[in-house]
C-alpha cells in the first residue's frame, strides 16, 4: 500500500492510496470464490464450478465492487497507523482508478478525525463549591476549562453522544415501566424532535471529554494497567473477556478523571457554606 496524499482540512482527512493490481486480484480471487459459493449452477456443487463457467453465471461488476470493498476494509487500519490518525466516524469512499492488468488500484478515502485542541487556562480556575456539591463542582470545572479553549468539535461525535443520551433516557424511562416511544407519544414529539433539542447538551458534554483529555495529555497524565484492571472489575467484568475497544474506553475514561481531579486540586475554590465561606487557593 502507498499513500499518494494526505490531507487535513479541520477534523477530516482524505487520502488518496494505491495499491498493487497483484494484491487487488487476491481480493477478486476470494470474492469470485464466495460468489461461487452462493450461486447455484446446473451440474455442479457449489464453488466446483470452472471459472470461465463461473463467470459466465455471474455479475462480474459486482464481483469488482465486492473485491474493491473487501480489500478497502482490509487497508483501512493500515491507512490509520501510517496516517497516524485518530477516526470519530466511518470513512467515506471514492474509486479514483479501478484495477487492471496494466494499473494499480487506485482510490480516495474520506473520515472525520478527533480533533484538535488548543488549551486555554486550565489551572487556577476561579470555582464556586456548595456544601456537599462535589458534582457541580465538577461540572464547573470542565466548564470553566471548556471556555478557555478552542475546539471544534466534529458533528460525528455529536451524534453519537446524543446516541448515548437516548441510551440514557431508555434506561431510566425503563425504571418506571416505560419506554422511548411511550415518552414521545406522551411529549408528542418526533425522536428527530428530541435528538435537535439533545444537541446542545450533547456538545457541551462532547466538549468537555474533549478538554479533559487534552488536559491529561498536556499533563502527560498516563494510566497503569492495575487501574484498568480495577476499573474493569468494579465493572463487574472478567478482565479476559474485555476486548481491546472496551479497554481503551476505559483507559480513556479514567485519563479524564485524572484531569478532572487536577483542575480541582489546581484551582481557587470558594466554598459557599456559612461554616466555611472562604476561598481556598491551591496550586
Amino acid at each position: 500500500m502507498k499513500i499518494l496524499t494526505q490531507k487535513r482540512e479541520g477534523n477530516r482527512v482524505s487520502f488518496e492510496i494505491e495499491e498493487t493490481f497483484e494484491r487487488f486480484q487476491k481480493s477478486h480471487d476470494k470474492s469470485m470464490a464466495a460468489a461461487g459459493q452462493e450461486i447455484r449452477i446446473a451440474g455442479f456443487r457449489p464453488g466446483k464450478a470452472p471459472k470461465n463457467i463461473l463467470e459466465k453465471s455471474l455479475n462480474l461488476d459486482a464481483v469488482a465492487a465486492r473485491a474493491a470493498q473487501d480489500l478497502i476494509a482490509e487497508l483501512y487500519p493500515e491507512v490509520i497507523e501510517a496516517g497516524k490518525i485518530d477516526p470519530v466516524d466511518y470513512p467515506s469512499v471514492d474509486i479514483v482508478q479501478p484495477a487492471a492488468q496494466d494499473k494499480p488500484f487506485v482510490f480516495k478515502l474520506t473520515v472525520e478525525v478527533y480533533p484538535e485542541v488548543k488549551l486555554g487556562k486550565y489551572k487556577g480556575l476561579k470555582l464556586e463549591k456548595k456544601e456537599g456539591d462535589d458534582a457541580g463542582l465538577k461540572d464547573q470545572a470542565v466548564a470553566a476549562a471548556s471556555a478557555e479553549a478552542k475546539v471544534d468539535i466534529p458533528a460525528a461525535m455529536v451524534e453519537r453522544e446524543i446516541n448515548v443520551m437516548l441510551d440514557e433516557l431508555r434506561v431510566s424511562l425503563g425504571q418506571s415501566g416505560l419506554t422511548l416511544e411511550d415518552y414521545l407519544r406522551g411529549a408528542k414529539k418526533e425522536e428527530k424532535t428530541l435528538r435537535d433539542e439533545m444537541k446542545k447538551s450533547a456538545e457541551i458534554r462532547v466538549k468537555g471529554k474533549v478538554i479533559l483529555r487534552a488536559v491529561g495529555e498536556a499533563e502527560k497524565l498516563k494510566v497503569s494497567d492495575e487501574e484498568i484492571q480495577a476499573e474493569v472489575k468494579a465493572m463487574g467484568a472478567a478482565e479476559e473477556k474485555i476486548g481491546p475497544e472496551v479497554k481503551k474506553y476505559v483507559e480513556e475514561y479514567l485519563l479524564r478523571k485524572k484531569a478532572l481531579d487536577l483542575l480541582i486540586e489546581k484551582a481557587s475554590v470558594k466554598f459557599l457554606d456559612r461554616a466555611r465561606n472562604k476561598e481556598e487557593k491551591k496550586s
